[in-house]
């Protein structure tokens, strides 16, 4: 079953196609929840299943910190872990994605709605 929206922001339109990607896009909208105004950023490894956040940074080397930018990890890019912790299977832009424990720990995240 496909969704289709069109959510228009500033000046820019989001096309959004699934119901869990227009979660994951209304998540990130909505603001922090009080007692939360500075989210706890951790790596991908550390972060609980289930949980959508926000690419803040990645570590490492600068050409693979490119790889993971044009495999859609750039900053402020939505993710969600799935599973795992040595090997870590995570939801971007509606696609699953497995990484290493090592790649994954050189992505640092904020979880969007506070539940670390």
């Amino acid at each position: 079953m496909r969704f289709g929206w069109n959510v228009g922001l500033a000046l820019s339109v989001i096309s959004v196609e699934t119901e869990s990607q227009f979660g994951l896009f209304w998540a990130s909208l909505m603001p922090p929840e009080p007692g939360n105004a500075c989210p706890q950023r951790l790596s991908l490894v550390e972060l609980r299943a289930g949980v959508p956040s926000r690419v803040t940074g990645l570590n490492g080397q600068p050409e693979f910190s490119q790889r993971l930018r044009e495999m859609g990890f750039c900053e402020s890019a939505v993710v969600q872990k799935i599973a795992g912790n040595q090997m870590v299977i995570c939801e971007l832009c509606g696609t699953r994605v497995a990484l290493s424990d090592r790649v994954a720990g050189d992505i640092e995240v904020e979880p969007i709605r506070g539940d670390a």
